[in-house]
């Protein structure tokens, strides 16, 4: 999940520890993430996932290893 969210928001996988720094926990904002394109990769999530995702999940969970946990077992950070 974590390298399909890299790959959305345009970090190469290979790059995405260097890219985001160790704990990879810079915010989506940081990766130039604004409303117009949260909702598109909201849409991407929903269909990648095939259920629907609330539009506030970016900003509740604001960098990419927060929504992985988030996306796949429901936790909050």
């Amino acid at each position: 999940m974590i390298t399909w969210i890299a790959r959305e928001l345009g970090v190469a996988p290979q790059a995405f520890a260097q890219q985001l720094g160790p704990a990879r926990s810079t915010p989506f904002t940081a990766l130039g993430l604004d409303s117009v394109l949260a909702i598109q990769f909201v849409g991407a999530l929903e269909e990648k996932l095939g259920r629907a995702i609330p539009a506030s999940t970016l900003w509740d969970h604001d960098n990419v290893p927060a929504l992985a946990r988030f996306l796949t077992t429901g936790q909050k950070a």
